[in-house]
């Protein structure tokens, strides 16, 4: 029997945990380790890969979004870094769409923050930014994972924002 548990050690390292039970007892291993910061959101499982946010490291040290898959050879990771303007410091985790990206949001150094899609096609990932949230009327500060109806439209929470200050609830359509 084993687990795997995702979570932070230390103050300048997110690591993920593997605890394995033999014999009645267990034992503990690290089997992977990003460079800053708590992991959000997650983790989400997703046939068997291992998917979320680290709300720093990556690149620029603006966070990043990844994906881990236990392989026979070992761990195997997929990684976004933000760098500011693309996006910053998500305190999300992601969902897997229906064209199979990973959409998310995350803080911005340029706005109140962005709805982002994450697409990996050939090795390489390209992000769409999906919306730049301005403060009013649609909010800033998008907060906690997407939700996706049948249909495909994401929705979401910002902190602040709107009418009142008080944060929207905001749709996105593709």
């Amino acid at each position: 029997m084993a687990l795997r548990i995702h979570a932070r050690r230390g103050a300048t390292a997110a690591v993920v945990y593997q605890l394995a039970q033999s014999s009645g007892s267990w034992t503990e291993s690290v089997q992977n380790r990003h460079g800053g910061g708590d992991f959000f959101g997650g983790p989400t499982f997703i046939n068997g890969h291992l998917y979320g946010t680290a709300e720093f490291g990556g690149t620029d040290n603006y966070g990043l979004v990844y994906e881990l898959s236990d392989t026979v050879s070992g761990w195997k990771e997929f990684e976004y870094s933000f760098d500011g303007q693309d996006g910053a410091n998500p305190s999300a985790g992601v969902i897997k769409d229906r064209a199979g990206n990973f959409d998310g949001v995350a803080g911005s150094t340029f706005s109140c923050g962005v709805v982002y899609s994450l697409a990996r096609k050939n090795g390489t990932v390209s992000e769409t930014i999906l919306h730049n949230f301005i403060g009013s009327p649609d909010g800033c500060g998008p907060i906690g994972s997407l939700s996706q109806d049948a249909s495909g439209r994401l929705y979401g929470v910002t902190m602040q924002g709107g009418t009142y200050n008080e944060g929207v609830v905001f749709e996105i359509t593709r």
